[in-house]
């Protein structure tokens, strides 16, 4: 009995100071399969640098977002997803990537870069590069040199006036640009570089026209808040994809549109805010979602919206917005009902 007592106390014991263990849980992840490498920190190409942070978990990643930085700090060959946003950074000298040709998405948004900052082939043996983030900075040009292999393309609230001809030069991967918030006033044909493009985002610039060449398989074109008062003939002819169209706050007029440019069956969304129109354009009857608030229509025209009535033809709108134009309920034509049968909100 006196023999059986003490074999469990010493049982016991073993099992206290098993747990006293500071590395108890190390022991207890190993029995579940977990080794020590999956533990520590990688140390591949290099070890994270002080100011960053690179996650065991996550060991391709390397977090440096918000933390004060005034440079690009050392890069880790391994690593290809870099995180630097919200920082101080001011400039991208050659070579600041020569470590980590591997880098897949680089995030410097929201920093102090300028064009005279960045040096002209910092970006040059990135030829993995897929999403680069600059948006949030002090460029007045499109870097040089950018990768080919770039499908995500972040350049919104910058300098930029001007975009050359070769500034995406064989760029053919490229699936999203956004140039919104700079002071563009010329593409010059750059975008005929960019087959792939499906979204394209040019508002709040100091455009006067519609850019030429646009990639026919644009899914949106957002072109709001510039100075743009006609549009080109058949310009929505040719695209295969696009249902998203957006010219609001600009200087449109009847005349400026020329007949039947947006009865486009693709169309699901048109924004035509803000303009100097005084009539309701044609538009396709497949188009879902129409805005025409804050013009100048006095009218209400259903031709435009339905040029034929019956159980198989009809206006598939279901929101249209025509607040802020010198109509009201009452101008609403008798068989509008019948045409807009699908609409769930008409504001006037």
């Amino acid at each position: 009995m006196r023999l059986t007592a003490l074999l469990l106390l010493v049982a016991w014991l073993q099992l206290a100071r098993g747990r006293r263990d500071p590395f108890y849980w190390l022991s207890a992840l190993r029995g579940r399969g977990y080794g020590y490498g999956s533990l520590q920190a990688d140390t591949t190409g290099g070890d994270c640098p002080a100011e960053c942070d690179c996650p065991p978990t996550f060991p391709v990643a390397m977090y440096c977002d918000s933390r004060s930085l005034q440079h690009v700090p050392y890069i880790p060959s391994r690593i290809k997803y870099l995180y630097l946003q919200h920082n101080l950074i001011s400039s991208i000298p050659d070579g600041a990537f020569h470590n980590a040709t591997g880098l897949v998405w680089i995030m410097m948004h929201q920093n102090n870069l300028s064009s005279d900052g960045v040096g002209k082939r910092a970006f040059a043996e990135l030829g993995s590069l897929d999403r680069l983030y600059l948006y949030h900075n002090q460029l007045s040009r499109v870097p040089a040199n950018l990768p080919r292999s770039l499908r995500d393309l972040r350049l919104s609230h910058n300098h930029i006036a001007r975009v050359p001809a070769a500034s995406f030069s064989g760029m053919a991967n490229l699936s999203v640009l956004l140039l919104n918030h700079n002071g563009i006033q010329d593409v010059s044909g750059a975008l005929r570089a960019l087959p792939a493009l499906t979204l394209l985002d040019v508002s709040n610039n100091r455009l006067r026209k519609v850019p030429e060449s646009l990639p026919g398989m644009l899914h949106q074109l957002y072109l709001e808040s510039n100075s743009i008062s006609a549009l080109p003939g058949g310009f929505l002819d040719g695209f295969l994809k696009l249902q998203y169209v957006r010219f609001g706050h600009n200087l449109l007029t009847d005349r400026g549109i020329p007949p039947n440019t947006f009865n486009n069956s693709g169309l699901v969304e048109l924004d035509l805010s803000y303009n100097l129109l005084e009539h309701i354009p044609p538009v396709s009857t497949q188009l879902e979602h129409l805005y025409l608030q804050a013009n100048r229509i006095k009218e209400f025209t259903l031709s435009s919206l339905c040029s034929r009535v019956d159980v198989v033809n009809f206006s598939h709108l279901k929101v249209l917005r025509l607040d802020g134009n010198a109509l009201s309920r009452e101008d609403l034509p008798n068989d509008a009902a019948l045409c807009l049968r699908l609409a769930a909100t008409i504001e006037m």
